[in-house]
């Protein structure tokens, strides 16, 4: 499932980090990260076989990160607004944010913009991050 994902990924992110301004575009160095981990998919009681593996394939559940981005997504130290704009921790401090290249006016790039169900997981992703 892992190897699905991942090239849908790369191809719904034309094969290059997903965060405007980052132009890291090495297929070696990128990663296929889900928004909603799969560990949490998998312990969805709700859901159907058949719903987790959808779920846990869909480039809606998923961003093509370089290693620094997916890093913080992964720690949930930033996710995303509805409008597609970073959304920080409050453990990232100014200093941090600018040695990572993220600043408070970083967003996902413009093709993202139509992807709403990948809005509704960082909406919930959010309900969690921000708690």
């Amino acid at each position: 499932m892992q190897k699905i994902f991942r090239n849908s990924c790369l191809t719904k992110d034309n094969f290059k980090c997903a965060i405007d301004g980052c132009d890291v575009s090495d297929e070696h160095l990128l990663i296929a990260s889900h928004i909603i981990p799969v560990s949490a998919i998998i312990k969805d009681k709700n859901m159907s076989i058949d719903q987790k593996v959808s779920y846990i394939t869909s480039d809606s559940n998923g961003l093509t990160l370089c290693p620094n981005h997916d890093a913080l997504l992964d720690k949930n130290y930033i996710t995303f607004s509805s409008d597609n704009s970073i959304v920080f921790h409050k453990k990232i401090d100014d200093m941090n944010r600018k040695s990572l290249n993220v600043s408070r006016v970083t967003k996902l790039k413009k093709h993202r913009n139509d992807d709403e169900k990948m809005k509704q997981n960082f909406e919930m992703l959010r309900k969690v991050f921000l708690s």
